[in-house]
């Protein structure tokens, strides 16, 4: 049902329907993936990055629920965090370029200076 209300661009009512879905599957990864994209969707960034966490926490080696928790980090100014989530996403998948785009706008986010060369 989360899937038919995302595709009609309903994504508070997609959410209440994957938060339903964890009511009967209360450590589905997927689920809980599904609904961090719904709040990051209604920048609802605080709420994406706790359903991320949980992610993360049911199934450790999904790239893409790392990246994914990276992006909402990112998204609520939490710029060290993302790094970390980007990082681990790259370590699981190191081909993952997604990832890798991101992690460099994090870092350039935490230390702007980081690889400039100044004269004085």
């Amino acid at each position: 049902m989360g899937f038919a209300h995302e595709m009609l661009e309903d994504y508070e009512s997609a959410a209440v329907a994957f938060k339903k879905g964890l009511e009967i599957q209360p450590g589905n990864s997927e689920i809980y993936t599904n609904l961090g994209n719904m709040y990051v969707r209604l920048d609802q960034y605080e709420e994406a990055t706790n359903a991320f966490e949980n992610a993360v926490l049911f199934d450790p080696e999904n790239s893409v629920s790392h990246n994914n928790l990276g992006v909402a980090q990112y998204q609520n100014g939490a710029y060290r965090d993302a790094v970390s989530s980007f990082q681990k996403a790259i370590d699981i998948a190191p081909q993952y370029q997604e990832a890798q785009n991101n992690l460099a706008a994090a870092k350039a986010r935490v230390d702007p200076l980081e690889g400039l060369e100044i004269e004085i």
